[in-house]
Parts: structure tokens; C-alpha cells; sequence
């Protein structure tokens, strides 16, 4: 009492007014011991000093009791080292403060954490695992031999093995019956989809028992596409018919793929164009050359089309041209490009003629389809009225 501790941990503690652990102190008697301390602070949070407490590593102390508390009733050896690898508590107390320097120590007094095979000081192969202390830079390790381990781990494989069998095997059967009964509907509607064209086709994939989502999407799908071929079929058969005078589409085919896209919900731009003083064309050089002159407008249509574009002639020399997936932008462009194309060709005897156009798209313009081709023709009319020769496009 009343002594004033000069020991650096005991400044220390004082400095740093955190919990802490000494190093190994080795008495004159030869006796290890460790402390550590912990701060005491009044109910206003006042630092006041520090309580501290020993332990004699080479008695039977808390440390120790911790350490040989595991739960591995067996050969299994647990010990602790400081950060020097100075041997802190053992099973055989006659090792604490020894000084270790397997590889093992060294991986968890360098802060590792992990597992592997050691040879310890008897020349006995070992299984060990270490973790490292952070908050005291200590390490602890537990091993157990090799052979021992293998052996009542070779034991517990061959138990579980044998307990898995029949659950294995009856498994199997589940999965190789769920396996089949998945592969069922998808063999059935491949088989279907081979004989698409049969005229039982549609009833061949409606008596497929799909009863999986993936598989009733499938169907839905392969349904669809029977439904789409046949629409398609009847299409051309009844209403895809060319004008006979520029083989372009007629009206009819307009409108049907119009209602096409509409149903399919397929966004497409409108191009309306128009023949400027055409009837000058028939009045002064006849109508054989007038219908010239509308097959050449065709021709150059054509030419500045996609695949997947439609020129359809309305009548008279009224055009349009539908062009699917196409923004009044990119549609603008396309007509554009054909206005300067009509204007700078010369067709015989006629010489030069020029077109008006209009540009709308849907479902920019108006969600009702005829709005927006009535958009386009009042576009075309205004490219007329502001003086021929031009495009106007609804962009706005």
C-alpha cells in the first residue's frame, strides 16, 4: 500500500486507460506469472486507476482451467503461447514457459488463423488448428494425432455410408422419375413441333399435360406460332395481294398488316408521300406515261426499303410506306433520303418529278392506329401547302 508501481505495464495501463495484458514476468523464485488489468472510472465516466489481477502459469489458475475445459474428452491437446512463443499454459506444466517454435506457433503469433499437419517433440504426427488473441496477441492451439483422427473419421464415413445407402438409392428413384416426368411434356411438344404443318397439329400440342410453368410456357408458346403460321398462311392467301400496275402492296395488305402490328403491339412509323402535279403528268404526256412514271416512284421506294418494310400503293399516286420498330426520327431520315433520291432521277420523257411526305409513327403520335395515318396524310398535305418538294415529320 502506497508504493508507486514503475513496472512499464503498470505506466502503460496508466497511459492508456484500457484494458491490457503484461508480458510473462519471471520472478526471482522462478515462478511465470501474467496479469491483466482493467480500468476504473467513477459514475461520471472519471478515470480513477486501474484494477489488476496475476496469474501463476505454472499453477493451477484460470487460464488454465479455461484451457483444459474443452469439449474434446480425448487425446486432443489445447495450449496457449504469447506473442513471443513463450508457452503460457499446457497440459504438462512443466512445458510453461518454454518457448516453442514449431510451425504452427509461428503462423499464430504472427496473427494467423487456420489448420495443418505438424510432427510435435516426440516425433508423433499431428492434426492441429490455431486462431490468434487480437486484443492480447496470444495464440492458442489444439492438436490431436493424425492417425487417431483418421481413424474415427475413417469409422463415422463408413457409418454414414452405410446409413445413406437405402436413402441414396431411394433418391435415385425419385430423381430419375421426377427427371422423367420433366422430360415428358418437352419430348411431347418437340415431337409436335416436328409436324407442324399436319392439320392436327394444334390438337397433337393441346393434349400435352404441361404441368410445370416452364413447360406450359413452351406449349403456349409452340401454340402461338401455330396460330401465327396460320394466320400468316391465310394472309397471303386472302388479303397479301400486290398492285398490278408498281407490284408494290395494295390497300388491303396495308390495312391487314396494320392491324398485324396493332394487335402484336409492334411499334412502327408511317410514311405517306404523294406524286407533286401529277395530273400535269397525264394531262401533258398521257397516262401510259403517268403509269411509268408511278412504276419508277415504286422502284425508287424499293430501294430505300428494309426487308421487313412495307410500300403499299393506296391509289392514284398516293404511297405509303410502313416501316416497323422505327422512330418518326429514323423514319424521317428514310424519307428524306427518297425525296432527294425521286428528285434527282430522271425518268424518260418525263424528266423530274418531286414528291410531298408526311412522317407519323405509333404509337407516338395517337394509340388509335387510323389517327396516325391520318397524322401522316395531313403532314403531307401541309408539305404541300408550304410548297411541294419537302417532308414534315411529327417530331416533337
Amino acid at each position: 500500500m502506497g508504493q508507486v508501481l514503475i513496472a512499464p505495464d503498470s505506466q502503460q495501463g496508466v497511459q492508456e486507460r484500457k484494458p491490457a495484458v503484461s508480458n510473462v514476468y519471471k520472478l526471482n523464485s522462478g515462478t511465470l506469472l501474467v496479469y491483466v488489468s482493467q480500468p476504473i472510472t467513477d459514475s461520471r465516466g472519471t478515470y480513477l486507476g486501474f484494477i489488476s489481477g496475476a496469474n501463476y502459469l505454472q499453477k493451477k489458475n484460470m487460464l488454465s482451467a479455461l484451457v483444459s475445459n474443452h469439449f474434446h474428452q480425448d487425446d486432443t491437446q489445447v495450449y496457449v503461447v504469447d506473442r513471443n512463443g513463450q508457452m503460457l499454459s499446457h497440459s504438462d506444466t512443466s512445458r510453461v514457459g518454454n518457448k516453442e517454435r514449431s510451425a504452427v506457433v509461428k503462423a499464430v503469433v504472427q496473427g494467423n488463423h487456420g489448420a495443418m499437419e505438424v510432427v510435435n517433440s516426440y516425433g508423433v504426427r499431428m492434426l492441429a488448428g490455431y486462431a490468434s488473441v487480437p486484443s492480447s496477441g496470444w495464440g492458442v492451439v489444439a492438436q490431436q494425432p493424425k492417425e487417431k483422427t483418421l481413424t474415427a473419421l475413417g469409422g463415422l464415413m463408413r457409418q454414414m455410408l452405410m446409413g445413406a445407402l437405402p436413402l441414396g438409392l431411394v433418391g435415385l428413384l425419385i430423381l430419375w422419375w421426377l427427371a422423367n416426368e420433366i422430360v415428358r411434356p418437352l419430348r411431347q411438344l418437340a415431337d409436335s413441333a416436328a409436324v407442324i404443318d399436319s392439320t392436327d397439329s394444334v390438337e397433337r400440342v393441346q393434349a400435352v399435360r404441361s404441368w410445370y410453368f416452364e413447360a406450359a410456357h413452351i406449349k403456349l408458346a409452340l401454340l402461338n406460332g401455330i396460330n401465327l403460321i396460320r394466320e400468316k398462311i391465310n394472309w397471303l392467301n386472302s388479303q397479301a395481294h400486290t398492285d398490278p400496275l408498281t407490284g408494290l402492296l395494295n390497300r388491303r395488305a396495308m390495312e391487314a398488316a396494320l392491324v398485324q402490328m396493332s394487335e402484336t403491339r409492334r411499334p412502327f412509323a408511317v410514311i405517306s408521300m404523294d406524286v407533286d402535279h401529277f395530273k400535269q403528268v397525264n394531262d401533258t404526256f398521257g397516262h401510259d406515261v403517268g403509269d411509268t412514271t408511278l412504276r419508277t416512284l415504286a422502284q425508287l421506294i424499293q430501294l430505300c426499303c428494309r426487308d421487313v418494310d412495307l410500300a403499299c400503293r393506296e391509289g392514284g399516286e398516293e404511297f405509303t410506306l410502313l416501316l416497323p420498330d422505327t422512330t418518326t426520327a429514323d423514319a424521317a431520315l428514310v424519307g428524306e433520303r427518297l425525296r432527294a433520291l425521286v428528285e434527282h432521277t430522271e425518268i424518260e420523257t418525263v424528266g423530274h418529278i418531286t414528291i410531298s411526305l408526311g412522317v407519323a409513327s405509333w404509337p407516338h403520335d395517337d394509340e388509335m392506329v387510323v389517327e396516325v395515318m391520318k397524322k401522316a396524310d395531313e403532314l403531307m398535305y401541309q408539305a404541300k401547302r408550304t410548297g411541294r418538294n419537302r417532308l414534315v415529320a411529327s417530331i416533337k
